[in-house]
């Protein structure tokens, strides 16, 4: 069954009226960080990802239990959103080992807001062990039986980014 997670921010029932920003479903934690719109891109990463971290805590995890994300990145611009995740992982305190992160350069959901990403905690366990799984270019995390792995995508022809898939079944 699922559990709709909130968070101070984004209180019990909002879900009712707009959406949820994280819910709980056999051991992960599905979560949504809100999009933003600041200065620089570092700072919109950072504040995505914060907002990831309270949904996170909220459901009993944290950043550390992160195995996946999926973000949308402006066009041409997949390599510097995925550089502004890592540099903000380390910056909010985020463990080993590192989500797959899947950026994929296309349209968000509003065209005013370049960056947008959702992400997945395993939640934590007894027993529990996540582990990193390198394959050559092809990078996961493997938890609770299953493979989190990264891909990263770029516009159609554009072979100037982070475009190739990086793993594969």
């Amino acid at each position: 069954a699922k559990q709709i997670v909130s968070t101070p921010w984004w209180p019990p029932g909002t879900e009712k009226k707009a959406e949820s920003v994280g819910i709980i479903s056999h051991g992960f934690v599905y979560m949504t960080g809100m999009m933003e719109a600041n200065a620089t891109l570092f700072a919109t990463v950072e504040a995505e990802l914060s907002d990831v971290r309270d949904i996170a805590q909220a459901a009993g995890a944290d950043l550390s239990d992160l195995v996946d994300c999926l973000i949308n990145a402006p066009a041409r611009g997949a390599a510097a959103v995925r550089e502004a995740v890592g540099r903000a992982l380390l910056a909010l305190g985020a463990g080993k080992p590192s989500p797959a992160l899947t950026v994929i350069e296309a349209p968000g959901e509003y065209p005013f807001f370049d960056v947008s990403m959702n992400c997945v905690a395993a939640l934590p366990a007894p027993g529990q062990s996540t582990r990193a799984v390198q394959e050559g270019p092809a990078y996961g995390v493997a938890v609770k039986g299953l493979l989190h792995f990264e891909a990263a995508g770029a516009l159609a022809g554009d072979t100037s980014g982070d475009s190739a898939l990086l793993a594969s079944t």
